[in-house]
This record gives structure tokens, sequence and C-alpha cells, in this order.
């Protein structure tokens, strides 16, 4: 028998007594695992053994001991005679790119002067991504209201409205070889802080981000087509989050892992979530599939094999306080296994999944 075949057979087997573990611990509310995220649907991971990874760090130096935040310094691993690149994150996409510093008017907050029907407003902005024709797009922003020095209203509390600091649905392009601005399409949602990845395809996915007010996330997802420049809305997700992660699998289906998520649909401290997710672009259809073991958001998601994805990194909150220090680097790696068997949460969850922007 192949290698292979034995690593597959194992994740099986692996995957078959997590579920049967899973649905024992869901007998008990209170039940978590080691990460203290409660068991709200079964796993769609596996956790991967230390001694069956080798990490490579930037200096091509190879290692098999794991280290404190070893992944800050790891380029690439070989799991099962397959070498993962972690540094590219296969598709994910930059979205600060260093040419926006050629029209930034000033440091605190970064803000630029953009066109608005027949004028001109100061925005605060906090994405954009650079087209494959070089020039930049700028994505939605923040209206910095006139005579204003902050954005949050703690700092300016004159004319304030409850949803001044909500982002637009509105964006720019800006060419750096001309220093020209224009407008660009409208997107289909509002927000700040999406994830972006690029579509084997060329074109660009969205999903989640915050809006209206800071913190809060969302559900929406859409693409922008570079070569129609058109944005469309694609299904949402059924647990709005940011700062979580995205990898197209070499089935062409996305992944959507953790992240931070509203307070009651949270699986541990700080609103982490550890739910996954997988947006099939043929049927435009997002299913839930599971949850992480350990979770986590800013995690690093890698496609390996044919359907599966390696995951690493990341932030956790281990006291599940509001610390000056929450956050710990996540160790543990997994393998989401492949699993597309849709889930429904826990009757006290059901209520809040499929919730709008």
């Amino acid at each position: 028998m192949s290698s292979e075949n034995l690593a597959n057979g194992s994740v099986i087997r692996s995957l078959a007594i997590g579920w049967v573990l899973t649905a024992c611990a869901m007998t008990f509310y209170g039940c978590s695992n080691p990460r203290r995220t409660p068991q709200i649907y079964p796993y769609a991971t596996v956790e991967v053994p230390e001694n069956s990874v080798t990490l490579i760090d930037k200096q091509n130096f190879v290692d098999k001991d794991f280290k404190p935040n070893m992944w800050s310094s790891v380029s690439r691993v070989k799991l099962n005679g397959e070498e993962l690149n972690l540094e590219s994150h296969e598709n994910k996409v930059e979205t600060r790119p260093q040419e926006l510093e050629k029209i930034r008017v000033n440091d605190f907050p970064t803000t630029y002067i953009l066109p608005v029907a027949k004028g001109k407003q100061r925005f605060v902005c906090s994405d954009a991504i650079t087209l494959p024709n070089g020039e930049i797009l700028i994505l939605g922003g923040t209206i910095l209201p006139e005579g204003h020095q902050y954005l949050h209203p703690s700092f300016d509390k004159v004319n304030f409205k409850a949803d001044d600091d909500g982002p637009t649905d509105f964006t720019w392009y800006f060419d750096p070889k001309t220093m020209k601005v224009r407008s660009g399409p409208k997107m289909t949602y509002p927000r700040r802080g999406a994830v972006v990845i690029r579509l084997k395809d060329g074109r660009f996915l969205f999903a989640g981000g915050c809006c209206p007010e800071p913190f809060q996330s969302v559900c929406g997802v859409e693409i922008f087509d570079p070569k129609t420049n058109k944005f469309f809305a694609m299904p949402e997700m059924k647990v709005p989050r940011y700062e979580h992660s995205m990898a197209q699998l070499r089935n062409g289906k996305v992944l959507i892992v953790g992240g931070q998520t509203r307070k009651k649909l949270s699986d541990a401290g700080y609103c982490l979530t550890s739910s996954i997710e997988i947006l099939d672009l043929e049927k435009e259809k997002v299913t839930l599939v599971g949850q992480l073991r350990h979770a986590r958001k800013n995690a690093i998601v890698v496609a390996s094999g044919k359907n599966q994805a390696f995951i690493c990194g990341g932030e956790s909150d281990e006291t599940e306080g509001f610390d000056d220090h929450p956050y710990e680097p996540v160790q543990e790696a997994e393998l989401y296994t492949g699993t597309e068997g849709e889930v429904t949460r826990l009757k006290e969850h059901s209520k809040m999944t499929g919730l709008k922007h």
C-alpha cells in the first residue's frame, strides 16, 4: 500500500474517531477541547503530528523540532512527501500596497482625498489591492467629517452620528504612474477589513470584514472581475467573521477558516470562531462543514492533496479575557480532510446562523 493511501486511511480513521468523540462531547454543554473551543459541531480537521512535518525556515534550514512562535520563521513544510509554501499562502492578496503612500495625506489616521460625485472628501481607507494592469483598487473607506482630526467619536465628539465611523461601498482606481485617481464601481457590501484572495481564474474574492460599526463582523461575500471592472455578490457565509483565512483548494472550492465573529456566535475567548465553511463557486453555495480543533484567527491556510488544506499558525486566546495581551500564537497544525457534509449548529446557536450584515 502506498504512503499516500496509508496517510489517507489514517486521516479517515482519525476523523471517524473525532466524530464519535464530538457526538459524546455535545451531550454536555460545558465540554470543550484543549483550546476551550466548545463542541458546537464536528471537527472538520485532524491534528497533524509533530513528527510527520518537516519544517524549512527562510534560510533553508531543515528542522523537525517545533519551536515557540515557529510559524513566523518557517517558509515551507513537507507533509506526506508534498512540499507546501507557507510564505505565499498560495493565493493570498496584499491589501495595503506600498504605492498608496504616494497619495497619503496624513499619518493618523491614514487619510486620502478622493473624489465623490462632483467634489472631493477625506477618506480613511484600510484596504486596497493591486490589479494585473498595475493600477490600485481602493476599497471602501470611511469618510472623515469636515473639521475632524480623528475618526472615532471618542476623540471627536461634535456632530457625530451613530454610523459616522462605518465604511462606504465606494471604490477608486489609482494609477501610480500618472498619480491620477478616478471613481470605480460600488461594492455590493459596504465594509472594511475584508479578506481577499486571488482566484485561479484571475478574479478576486472578498469575504467578511466589518460594517457598519467597528468590530462588527459581516457575512458578505463578493467577487471582483478586473476584466469587466464589476463586483457581484455571492452567497453569504453562515458565520459573520473578520481576520479569518481563506484558500482556494485544488478542486476549485474555497475554504474559509476561523477568525473573529460576533460575541453570541463565538466559540472561544475574544469572539473567536472555530467554524469552517466551504464556498462552491460553480454551484454558488456556502456550506458549514465543521470546526477547527484549535480556534484561531489569521491562520496560514495552504491547499494540499486533492481537496485538503494544511492549517497552521495564527493566534488564539487562552485566557478568554480582555487583558493587554489576549492572544498567543497557536503552535498546533491541522489538516482539513476534505469533508463537506453539511452540519447544523446546536440548538442554542441555530437561531444565530445566517445573520445579515
